[in-house]
């Protein structure tokens, strides 16, 4: 009965530890007592680790127990953004297209010709080679107007960026869901440091939509799934924080495994006329792909929302973490209301395409 006793606490202790995040309230003589020697070092060992973070200002203790500093979060996002950028550098992905040139904020390496009302940022080395080649050799070189060359800029806009990371039973069996929470960070660390103005904002989403805070992202006590997954109400979520954000570009990252299953219905003839009512979920009956229900098609008042977005100047790309044929006609149709962009993604490539996408919206080359 002791020994029941000394289990029973044991339980309680460790429980306790793993609710706050924090080994020191988890008694190591009594783990020795219970479980032997080599479990109290085990617990010892990890003991010290704590307090070395803690005293290296990696942890700090909170109202819920040990948590996570500012300065830890960045570190983990820098190295999150790290392991991404190694698999861009390393070829697997090169640059993207810049159709467009003209005059910005960051030189680089093209010129053109001066015309009336550019900055002159003046290339000297083509604009005296054009003036060698119009007047032929020797010196002094006389340089006209004509002749001047000027270095093509890069304008740099500001974005407004929406993580749609859905949370559904698949995404989290497959592991899929914990490699859009690593992006998510990566890209929250890379914003907040490299592009200070911009807005980035990752939502979880099943039935419900539910904002996540940069420190949600290492965890997920947080995450509900079952129900259905709704993108008509993510997307029309997203729609509305985008418009409060503004910014040059607009775009919502659409992360998911599977098709929509449920919209939100309130219970009027028109889903649109009656946005104030409560809404309530209505479910696809699993009997075929774009059946339709009493209360409407769930693909077609998904892609109602995609045409808000689309009216909006809003963006969707789609990182599809599954081939099924459902899925790909719906994003096929998605893409063709929007005009956004599908790829098909895996876990371990996932941030590489998202990183990459994302430095290509935000910098762009106009005439």
């Amino acid at each position: 009965m002791c020994d029941l006793n000394g289990m029973e606490e044991l339980e309680g202790d460790i429980r306790d530890a793993m609710r706050h995040n924090d080994p020191s309230r988890i008694d190591a003589d009594q783990m020795a007592r219970v479980l032997g020697d080599e479990a109290r070092e085990y617990v010892q060992e990890l003991q010290r680790m704590m307090r070395e973070l803690e005293e290296s200002g990696f942890l700090q203790r909170g109202k819920h127990g040990l948590e996570l500093t500012p300065k830890a979060m960045r570190k983990i996002g820098e190295k999150a953004l790290g392991d991404i950028f190694k698999q861009i550098r390393g070829g697997q992905f090169g640059d993207h297209d810049r159709n467009k040139l003209g005059i910005g904020v960051e030189l680089t390496d093209e010129t053109k010709r001066w015309e009336f009302g550019d900055p002159l940022h003046l290339n000297t080395q083509k604009t005296v080679a054009n003036a060698v080649m119009r007047n032929g050799a020797g010196t002094p070189v006389r340089i006209k107007v004509e002749d001047f060359e000027i270095n093509h800029m890069v304008t740099q806009n500001m974005a407004s960026t929406v993580i749609a990371l859905d949370m559904s039973a698949s995404m989290m069996w497959a592991g899929y869901f914990q490699a859009g929470q690593r992006v998510s960070l990566a890209l929250d660390t890379l914003i907040k440091s490299k592009y200070p103005k911009d807005n980035v904002t990752t939502l979880a989403y099943s039935y419900f939509v539910l904002p996540v805070k940069s420190d949600m992202l290492l965890d997920t006590y947080w995450v509900e799934y079952g129900g259905g997954t709704n993108f008509q109400e993510v997307l029309r979520y997203s729609r509305e924080l985008l418009k409060r954000q503004g910014g040059d570009t607009k775009q919502i990252i659409l992360i998911t495994d599977g098709e929509p299953s449920t919209y939100n219905y309130t219970g009027e003839p028109s889903w649109e006329d009656s946005l104030n009512d409560s809404p309530r979920n209505v479910f696809d009956d699993g009997s075929g792909f774009g059946r339709r229900r009493r209360y409407g098609n769930v693909v077609e008042e998904t892609l109602k929302e995609v045409k808000r977005c689309t009216r909006d100047g809003i963006t969707i790309n789609t990182f599809m973490l599954d081939q099924s044929p459902a899925l790909l006609e719906f994003v096929k149709m998605m893409t063709k209301v929007n005009h956004g962009r599908a790829f098909i993604a895996s876990p371990d490539d996932l941030g590489t395409y998202v990183v990459a996408d994302y430095f290509s919206m935000r910098n762009k080359i106009i005439r």
